[in-house]
């Protein structure tokens, strides 16, 4: 069922300026009535991508690409039909109409969900910079090599001890406490959802603020060394890719992404240049993340964990995901006891450019990290370690990448084809 009425979609379109949108996006250049560009759907040296003066349309005589600024929003920044139809609507001061089935279920205003979480981010901005408890958190900043640029680059705050100063705040700019609450930044109790944290706004791919990313200053300080806006209507953890909002586009051009841990690892490598860094929220990386991905069209992930027994743990389940799936997977072998953020530090964004042009295919990492927890010459522990390690590749879904991963696993572990079942049908998983 459709979720906006057919009436407020045709108001929205007849609003649109198709040049206002697509010039943030691409380089138009005038051409008499028409305007014309490089095609962003394809390879071009000669601009074939045209949009007439007052049209609603866009068409590329090039490679056929045609559509309006819903499907341009969608093709381009793979936005989903809702995700465009709601930016584009906010931007040109459209209120979208539910449909009745809809209406129903009509929950908080999300434009004024955005404001009120826009607020936050700049009074946590300020703080940051232009108060004395933010001076600590500057300091610790600093210490971690980010400067100013990085800092105001990314927006990055502070929340304050005293658990009141948002709410009383943003009530006297005429924010209800019911606002404050669906939008995450205030709990029931009526008190501020952070305190004492360095805040890491997360964004849509519009750049509107949809929740935030907290890290403890202090050890005593409660809670989680990072803590992330509870579940709202905007901020869905299970459907969020810290990053993804710097990133998308050039994800999607490439077709490849590099993961990491932590919020700091994927912000110091996107300040650098690498801009494919992305970092769950917080959760166990999910179906929902690799589904993201997936629709970004990915086929190459390269996982830049932590260099650590912990970090080997979650590229091996992280990388099991994406390979279930058909996606090729590269694990980026960083120094024991490193992380992105630091190594780029120390070693430059060109050391870890480095790394991704000689990974280690998932399948070696994972025979080389099970190997090196048994005794190979104990033909009981390899026995075991082939089985554990077939059993996993035969729970891929597709049946090419099964055969060929099979084969592989037998050179790696010089045993025959046979023994590992290449060539044999899939066990059934009951």
């Amino acid at each position: 069922m459709a979720l906006y009425t057919e009436e407020s979609l045709d108001t929205l379109r007849s609003k649109i300026n198709l040049v206002e949108i697509m010039s943030a996006h691409i380089q138009l250049k005038r051409a008499g009535a028409s305007y014309k560009a490089l095609c962003p759907f394809h390879e071009e040296k000669t601009p074939s991508f045209v949009l007439q003066a007052g049209d609603d349309h866009y068409h590329c005589f090039g490679c056929g690409a045609h559509g309006d600024a819903i499907a341009f929003l969608m093709n381009h920044l793979k936005m989903s039909f809702v995700e465009a139809v709601e930016s584009l609507a906010e931007r040109f001061g459209v209120t979208l109409e539910k449909t009745e089935a809809e209406g129903k279920k009509r929950g908080p205003d999300r434009s004024r969900l955005k404001e009120a979480l826009e607020l936050a981010c700049n009074f946590y901005h300020t703080l940051l910079l232009h108060s004395k408890e933010g001076y600590a958190a500057l300091q610790y900043l600093y210490r971690r090599g980010i400067d100013l640029d990085f800092i105001r680059a990314f927006r990055l705050g502070f929340s304050p001890s005293m658990r009141q100063s948002f709410l009383t705040l943003a009530k006297g700019e005429g924010f209800a406490e019911e606002i404050l609450q669906a939008a995450g930044l205030t709990t029931e109790r009526g008190r501020d959802f952070f305190a004492e944290r360095v805040m890491f706004p997360i964004t849509d791919p519009f750049g509107n603020v949809i929740g935030f990313s907290a890290r403890k200053l202090k050890e005593e300080t409660f809670g989680g060394k990072y803590i992330n806006t509870p579940e709202t209507p905007l901020f869905k953890k299970s459907h969020i890719l810290f990053g993804l909002s710097f990133c998308r586009q050039r994800i999607a051009k490439e077709r490849k992404a590099v993961i990491v841990e932590g919020q700091m690892d994927a912000l110091r490598l996107i300040h650098a240049g690498c801009n494919l860094a992305i970092a769950a929220q917080g959760t166990a990386f999910g179906d929902g993340h690799v589904k993201l991905l997936s629709d970004l069209g990915v086929s190459q992930i390269f996982l830049a964990m932590d260099g650590d027994a912990a970090g080997k743990s979650a590229a091996k389940k992280i990388g099991h995901l994406f390979q279930k799936k058909g996606i090729e997977v590269s694990v980026l072998s960083l120094p024991e006891g490193s992380d992105p953020d630091s190594f780029v530090k120390e070693q430059g964004i060109d050391s870890f450019l480095k790394l991704m042009e000689s990974p280690t295919d998932y399948l070696t990492f994972i025979v080389e990290s099970a190997s090196s927890e048994i005794d190979l010459k104990n033909p009981a522990q390899k026995n075991e370690m082939l089985r554990k390690l077939t059993d996993q590749i035969r729970s891929w879904e597709e049946p090419v990448l099964i055969h060929e991963s099979l084969r592989k696993i037998a050179q790696l572990t010089a045993v025959p084809e046979s023994v590992v079942g290449v060539g044999a049908s899939p066990q059934p998983h009951f």
